[in-house]
């Protein structure tokens, strides 16, 4: 059996069969650990399925992916289209993607296609100036010096009676952490896509090249990588490009879901992504690359900075607030950015398609992320299907949204039309470019 959806979007034409299926699926789901993270907090989770009881219907949650239990399926595509998807990890990352020539076949996870070409777009561009080198004291002791005598050293050898020299050269090697996570990451997407080590499809010449003169220097055991893992890594000029192809290999060696067990000996295999953590990516970056002359930072899911709602008397702080994007001019925050991945229909419960707690966490954002009679601006920004008209468009039209009782603070709602059929990856798109003057505008 095989279920295709789109994610939080109605699942259709479902017989009795299937809908005992996904009953069941959505339990077991509950708590495993099959959702790929790019970043190191996630979101507040929410349902992978949810059922309408109103309408009798299922529905999808704001992930895409693949669960495969009791040998049947269930594919989650993009509601935008993998084409939106691909120009997204685009902006993220800054490689380019382009379809894959590989087909689905049962047991393969097409997510980690994706996955895979991005991992190998990433190593391309980390190795453009070769290998992850690091330099490393050597010590010698011998009668000649090698690079620098260590004279403290030598003398104390001398007092031994030795009459040997103790010198030091820095040498060039590979760096043993990093090769260690990238010969593993490699292992783990050939594992997920069920693909023979010698004859991996979905890597370039020069990706197995590469690949092949690490794997001559190192032979790694996962013990020997995960103990790896507890020290952190140094990055030096010699190898600073592969920090971030590092930052992706992690959540792909920690990706447990390619054989998860939930009850007893049934087994959920699955690897699911949260499109709500990757509209948020695409939008900070996005705004990073386009606004050039802001600060544009990147908080929703980090520690560093933060700040609270409330204040004790004795001085405690209570309430810690996590805007996902804030743009600072000068170091003041003049706008705070939310992403939201949501439907903007409009319900009975929500007749301007915006659920109310968003509004409520705007405000809580305003209050402590400004400054006294100066002016803030805060935007909801949602992805919309172009030529899509929803009753957020109304709220968009309107905007800026005033505060009756708080001066110099504003509320915009901004939709940020999709375009599947725009392929491009190596400049702003006329939506893109379209939002970002919307930005610009409610940033006076």
């Amino acid at each position: 059996m095989y279920i295709k959806a789109k994610d939080l979007s109605v699942i259709p034409n479902l017989d009795k069969e299937q809908e005992e299926w996904l009953r069941e699926v959505a339990k077991v789901i509950v708590g495993s650990n099959i959702m790929f993270s790019f970043l190191e907090r996630h979101a507040e989770d929410e349902p992978v399925l949810s059922f309408d009881e109103k309408r009798s219907l299922w529905r999808t949650g704001r992930y895409i992916g693949e669960i495969l239990y009791k040998g049947k399926t269930l594919t989650i595509e993009p509601r935008f289209g993998m084409v939106t998807i691909r120009h997204w990890l685009s902006r993220i990352f800054g490689v380019k993607l382009f379809d894959s020539t590989g087909k689905y076949q049962e047991g393969r996870l097409w997510i980690w296609e994706l996955i895979a070409k991005l991992w190998s777009n990433k190593l391309m561009i980390a190795s453009k100036h070769g290998l992850p080198y690091t330099r490393r004291n050597q010590i010698y002791l011998g009668q000649s010096i090698r690079g620098r005598l260590l004279v403290p050293q030598t003398a104390m050898e001398s007092k031994r009676g030795s009459k040997q020299l103790i010198s030091m050269t820095r040498e060039k090697q590979l760096d043993e952490t990093i090769c260690n996570i990238l010969l593993l990451a490699y292992d783990r997407i050939n594992q997920a896509l069920h693909v023979d080590v010698t004859k991996t499809w979905w890597t370039t010449g020069r990706t197995r090249e590469l690949i092949m003169q690490i794997k001559n220097q190192f032979s790694y055991n996962e013990r020997s990588v995960y103990a790896l893992l507890r020290k952190p890594i140094r990055y030096t000029p010699i190898n600073e490009s592969y920090r971030s192809l590092v930052n992706l290999s992690l959540p792909i060696i920690n990706q447990q879901a390619l054989q998860s067990t939930v009850v007893g000996e049934e087994k959920v295999i699955g690897t699911l992504i949260d499109m709500a953590e990757l509209w948020e990516l695409y939008l900070y970056h996005l705004l990073d690359d386009g606004l050039t002359d802001l600060d544009v930072k990147h908080i929703g899911r980090s520690d560093e900075e933060n700040d609270y709602l409330l204040k004790s008397r004795s001085g405690q702080f209570h309430g810690r607030l996590k805007p996902d994007i804030l743009l600072n001019k000068q170091k003041n925050t003049i706008g705070i950015v939310d992403a939201k991945y949501k439907n903007t229909e409009s319900r009975p419960d929500r007749p301007k398609g915006i659920v109310r707690e968003d509004l409520y966490q705007m405000t809580a954002y305003l209050s402590a992320y400004h400054l006294p009679n100066e002016r803030t601006d805060a935007f909801l920004v949602y992805p919309i299907l172009k030529g899509n008209q929803t009753a957020l468009s109304e709220m968009e039209n309107e905007s800026p949204w005033k505060y009756q009782n708080i001066k110099n603070k504003n509320l915009h709602f901004l939709r940020l039309e999709v375009d599947p059929d725009i392929v491009r990856d190596d400049s702003f798109n006329t939506l893109e470019q379209s939002f970002l003057s919307k930005v610009r505008r409610g940033l006076g």
